[in-house]
């Protein structure tokens, strides 16, 4: 037997909870019951914007007795919810914290991104899940530098400027709450990048049969490959004294040239190249080995008239006193076209034919030892076509004669044509052909003209030394045809005889 109360009593809440934690699709329960007199009436709103807003019920979200029942919890659903509890005597309200959690993941776009040195690379976080507490970068393992390069915008985005080798590696997005964490990574790679030295030999001074060891190593992208000269001629492959190989790893590259029982001979500028596709870089280094002066032998050599010419005297022996040239007796230089550089090379200036032509010695000096070695230089005149010879008129009709005459008004014999059709080597046809006049005059002959021969021809005479080229364009005038169509109408017809068999 219940005994209802004899005065009224003020409601008063004996069940609620402060928070509550509930995954995504769950169905959770926030409970509100109360005692007093009058039976209390339960009313549940929601905090919008510090504003407590009725919580619409509908088949998901239904009150039943004073709780409110979510079915399906979204992260919509997540926020401060009030139980207003009253009567005619009173009221009462308890606020409960909804907690909505999903699992936490993160994925970086894009996951494998490509750029060459000194563009742009850009990361960007993609965390699902919540809560989401915090979001931190790292690179390799290691907490992500932020530079005047290298910066995070709004904790989703990475931006890498003006990249360099160091920037390569992999980045992650690290997403966490007080009680999940998860990590997205991508993957920096370096496109084309062009070769750089990391370390390279210095000059080094032996005496004869010592063994010597060259080193040079590059980083690149693709990784470069390397190779030896000395002084600018290809190592001979047929000498068991000299030796090399090459390492690498990702794009780092090191070469090494090993010689043994050194010569004299094998002094002077050894030089390492490395090479890709994105470029070139080359490192010289100075060997020198003790003894007498020695000259490589020097083949004859052609230079162009007007040009500058430059002749290298490539010296080996240690020590060397002196370097220089001589022609016809007298020592050089001996005008301000010529001039003669601390390594022995002779630069001559506006080279002419009657100045410069002839033979030169190049001599070194080391106390009592020299060493001569005999140059002949031979000083051509580059072919130069005739613009007047090379020109046509306004134009030639279809079927007509046409000829282009190629004419080489000065420069040294022999001489060679060639001849191209709007940029193409002409193939020479039925109706088209290429003559020799004499040794300076190159014709090109149409004779029936066509409306696919006009176009732009040059012509390209060529010497032992240089090159020279004329283009002309060629129209052709196609008359157009006219067809003539008659019609005969019905009444022409009737008007016709007639025949009966």
């Amino acid at each position: 037997m219940v005994n209802e109360p004899r005065s009224s009593v003020p409601p008063r809440i004996t069940d609620s909870r402060s928070s509550i934690r509930a995954s995504v699709r769950d169905t959770v329960e926030l409970p509100c019951a109360a005692q007093g007199y009058p039976i209390p009436q339960y009313k549940w709103h929601r905090l919008s914007q510090k504003e407590e807003v009725p919580v619409v019920q509908d088949g998901r979200i239904k009150q039943v007795g004073g709780s409110l029942l979510i079915r399906q919890v979204t992260a919509g659903d997540a926020g401060k919810y009030v139980c207003v509890v009253s009567s005619s005597v009173g009221s009462e309200r308890t606020h409960t914290t909804l907690e909505v959690w999903a699992p936490l993941t993160a994925h970086i776009t894009p996951q494998v991104q490509t750029v060459d040195v000194g563009s742009i690379a850009t990361f960007n976080c993609s965390p699902e899940g919540f809560p989401q507490e915090s979001i931190s970068w790292f690179k390799d393992g290691e907490r992500l530098e932020v530079t005047g390069r290298v910066r995070v915008e709004g904790q989703r985005t990475v931006v890498v400027e003006d990249v360099r080798r160091e920037d390569r590696g992999m980045y992650q997005c690290l997403v966490k709450n007080f009680e999940d964490t998860a990590q997205g990574s991508a993957q920096l790679k370096l496109g084309d990048a062009s070769p750089q030295w990391r370390t390279t030999s210095g000059p080094k001074v032996v005496s004869p049969g010592a063994t010597v060891m060259l080193m040079c190593a590059v980083q690149g992208s693709p990784p470069p490959a390397i190779t030896w000269t000395l002084q600018g001629q290809p190592i001979p492959h047929n000498d068991p004294r000299i030796t090399y190989s090459q390492k690498v790893e990702g794009d780092h590259v090191e070469g090494q040239l090993n010689m043994t029982s050194i010569r004299v001979e094998d002094g002077g500028d050894w030089t390492c190249e490395a090479r890709n596709r994105a470029g070139r870089v080359e490192h010289t280094g100075r060997l020198d080995v003790r003894g007498p002066p020695t000259i490589r032998p020097m083949r004859p050599m052609r230079v162009v008239a007007g040009r500058t010419a430059m002749f290298n005297c490539i010296v080996a022996g240690y020590p060397i006193e002196s370097i220089y040239w001589e022609k016809n007796g007298v020592v050089l230089p001996v005008s301000e076209r010529q001039e003669v550089h601390s390594n022995g090379t002779l630069e001559i200036r506006q080279v002419s034919r009657e100045a410069d032509s002839g033979q030169y010695i190049c001599v070194a000096t080391s106390g009592e030892n020299t060493a001569r070695a005999n140059l002949q230089v031979n000083v051509m005149v580059p072919p130069h076509i005739d613009e007047r010879m090379f020109s046509l008129g306004s134009g030639f009709p279809a079927k007509s004669r046409a000829r282009i005459m190629c004419v080489v008004e000065r420069g040294d014999l022999p001489l060679s044509f060639s001849w191209t059709h709007d940029g193409r080597p002409l193939a020479p046809g039925p109706a088209t052909s290429v003559r020799s006049l004499d040794e300076v005059t190159s014709v090109l002959l149409f004779t029936s003209l066509r409306e696919e021969d006009g176009g732009k021809y040059t012509c390209t005479a060529t010497n032992a030394v240089a090159s020279d080229s004329r283009t002309v364009e060629l129209v052709v005038k196609v008359i157009a045809s006219v067809i003539v169509i008659i019609v005969l109408s019905p009444s022409f017809h009737s008007s016709l005889p007639t025949s009966s068999y």
